[in-house]
């Protein structure tokens, strides 16, 4: 039997193809396949919430009050359970939720909807479903207070925050993200971020202990033999670099030179920072996640280097884009990308895929909670799944 993950990469795969031309219908297709996925697994036999506190919390709820911090989901539980629902049902309104938020972000801003679903996937946001759905809930209020951001919404955005901290509070790490994105980018910033990977690397015990101490960790648990860098966070460097790259290494970067980029370019360096004590405690991922989330409208930008990206951003560059357009030079500069670079394109977008494919096959398939798959109609016997 074709295991479900491997069914649902591979349908994914086939609507990227058949509507490759056509992105609200791909994004449509995808995210009602992940929806499915997402809301109809066994409540108590797939994902880590089977086993931890989510469904205790759940039985808990039916006949306590709700507790603070983090009452937002705890509210939607107790609502659930007042209309005599199920966890079930908590699944499914959270994948309702989830999905809707980032399937209006990527219909809204993203470049290439193709690779920001296998980024969403490969990078594991989507498991954030089976695994965190606090967080999850959090990102998805997250997906709109972006759109708060670029829509120039500062009230909006602040009282999207409030909301994402309610269902989990560290979502106040993206608070100053709303004035970072009106910085610009300089020369100077690569110079500045790698300032501050110094500071954090001769003071990284220190910082490190601090910010344990929020979590109610003993100073001395982690203030020896420490490891700087991470995998993910040499990942993220990478990234960094190349769209430093983007930005500054071309000599026509007026496709790069938006609000859009600058905003997504400061998100991940914020994040590529935070990621550096994730080495230690998964409790820092998650708080970079908050910003490195956003990675799935930034890796499309690095590699969509035919079209000019500042149309639907920022409405005041409309008419250079118009004079671009109508000047036989700058023309030749656009077709020339269009035809220099489409195959570089398509073999990133190949890589790209096939890396996001594997990570997140690998994951799904080979991780305990998560395979076998079960749908809540299946009959199967609970007490055999983790004994």
């Amino acid at each position: 039997m074709i295991n479900v993950y491997v069914i649902q990469i591979l349908l994914i795969l086939f609507f990227g193809l058949l509507f490759r031309e056509d992105k609200k219908k791909f994004l449509t297709a995808a995210f009602i396949v992940l929806f499915v996925v997402m809301a109809f697994r066994h409540a108590r036999m797939v994902g880590y919430d089977s086993t931890s506190s989510y469904f205790a919390e759940f039985i808990d709820i039916q006949k306590h009050e709700i507790s603070w911090p983090n009452p937002g989901l705890p509210l939607i539980m107790k609502a659930i359970s007042f209309l005599n629902g199920g966890y079930q049902w908590v699944i499914i309104v959270s994948a309702t939720w989830v999905c809707f938020a980032y399937y209006r972000l990527l219909l809204t801003y993203s470049e290439n909807g193709f690779i920001s679903v296998m980024w969403f996937m490969g990078m594991l946001f989507y498991t954030f479903l089976f695994s965190a759905l606090k967080q999850a809930w959090a990102m998805a209020f997250l997906c709109f207070a972006f759109d708060a951001i670029i829509k120039k919404k500062p009230m909006r955005f602040v009282f999207l925050i409030v909301l994402a901290t309610l269902f989990h509070f560290p979502a106040l790490v993206f608070l100053p993200a709303y004035w970072i994105a009106k910085l610009k980018i300089s020369r100077s910033f690569p110079i500045l971020m790698l300032s501050i990977l110094v500071i954090v690397f001769i003071f990284r015990t220190q910082i490190l202990n601090l910010m344990m101490s929020t979590y109610s960790r003993g100073e001395g648990d982690y203030s020896s033999d420490v490891t700087f860098l991470g995998t993910k966070s040499v990942f993220m460097l990478l990234m960094l670099a190349y769209g430093f790259y983007q930005y500054f290494g071309q000599k026509d970067n007026t496709r790069l030179n938006h609000n859009l980029f600058s905003a997504l370019l400061y998100y991940m360096g914020i994040a590529a920072v935070i990621q550096t004590f994730c080495f230690f405690s998964n409790n820092f991922e998650r708080l970079a996640d908050y910003y490195y989330h956003f990675s799935i409208l930034y890796v499309p930008l690095l590699i969509q280097r035919k079209v000019f990206l500042t149309s639907f951003i920022d409405k005041t560059t409309q008419p250079q884009l118009n004079n671009a357009l109508n000047s036989k030079v700058s023309f030749s500069r656009i077709k020339n990308y269009s035809i220099d670079d489409i195959d570089m394109n398509t073999v990133f977008l190949v890589v790209i895929a096939a890396f996001c494919i594997w990570r997140y096959a690998s994951y799904m398939v080979s991780n305990v909670y998560l395979s076998p798959f079960y749908f809540f109609w299946q009959n199967v016997n609970i007490s055999m799944r983790f004994s």
